[in-house]
């Protein structure tokens, strides 16, 4: 039920979505100088002095570059600042190492699951080759988030994905990224995220991140701000088949900054959401998360406990 135009939080917002690294480590994968405002070095002190302005209390942390020095970074800027509550590095699904890898990570008391890439990937039925689905057989037993970096053309590999492995705790990033613009694959997308939303327990990100095909149109339009109009009967769908306790918000910055800034990339998704009631609110911008990823806070007494909605 909508009623009201963003009520105060009760509680601080929690970014679902958010990217710190080293330079030299994404250097490495994809950073060149013309991506202009991203070519350097992201701390936790650049996110609290971009984010907590507007409320933020605290993000999770997701990995930037698929190699071993930036999970390295992530770990150590986990471990250094509060306002990261967990992180979530880069895994080659397929390795035979895998389950050393997770042995490992799992020590760490902030690591929560993992992700790897597939959205620049030509095969649309990626998810339910073997080396795959057996690498996610293995997240799924641990009961770890996986990351899906997707597109819509993997949507419908998604589904059958989980009629094989339904217990799989898994989040779609970035909305699935369809073309808002040009709404080419809308229909596509919509009947395949409704399918997703009835039939497998996997929730959604809310967040906004350029499209790969259209990057180089991105970085001669630095800054120019998010379609919200466009972006509306996307999220709003969303809303209608997820429903709040399945959708968290996410900034993904600081690539967010080749449209925007933290602040406008934030209210660019509360304006095409429309007037939420206060729970739902919650929901999508702290408790969806919070549970999600069992954000651990302390109580009166220091002892950790599990945030839950």
């Amino acid at each position: 039920m909508r009623l009201g135009i963003f009520m105060t939080m009760k509680e601080g917002i929690i970014d679902g979505h958010c990217h710190l690294w080293k330079r030299d480590s994404v250097e490495r994968t994809w950073l060149t100088p013309k991506f202009g405002p991203l070519y350097r070095s992201f701390t936790p002190a650049d996110f609290l002095q971009a984010a907590t302005m507007h409320g933020v209390t605290r993000c999770v942390l997701i990995e930037s570059g698929a190699t071993a020095e930036d999970n390295q970074a992530m770990e150590q800027m986990a471990a250094s600042a509060d306002v990261v509550g967990v992180f979530l590095p880069y895994v080659d699904l397929a390795s035979a190492s895998l389950e050393k890898q997770l042995d490992i990570w799992q020590l760490n008391p902030k690591f929560r699951g993992v992700r790897a890439q597939f959205e620049g990937h030509p095969d649309p039925e990626i998810l339910t080759r073997a080396p795959i689905t057996g690498g996610l057989r293995k997240i799924a037993r641990r009961g770890l988030v996986f990351e899906f970096i997707v597109r819509v053309g993997h949507l419908q590999s998604l589904l059958t994905l989980y009629e094989n492995i339904p217990e799989l705790k898994g989040v779609i990033n970035h909305m699935a990224k369809p073309d808002m613009i040009a709404g080419e694959e809308r229909e596509h997308w919509r009947s395949f995220m409704r399918a997703l939303a009835s039939n497998t327990p996997i929730a959604c990100k809310l967040s906004l991140s350029p499209r790969v095909e259209t990057i180089d149109e991105t970085l001669g339009a630095i800054g120019s701000g998010w379609p919200v109009e466009a972006i509306k009967p996307y999220v709003q769908f969303l809303m209608e088949q997820f429903g709040a306790r399945r959708l968290m918000w996410g900034s993904d910055w600081p690539v967010c900054l080749l449209a925007s800034s933290y602040g406008d990339t934030l209210n660019a998704i509360r304006e095409a959401i429309g007037p939420l009631a206060n729970a739902e609110e919650q929901c999508i911008f702290s408790t969806t998360a919070a549970r999600f990823y069992s954000l651990r806070e302390t109580d009166t007494q220091g002892r950790e406990v599990i945030a839950t909605p």
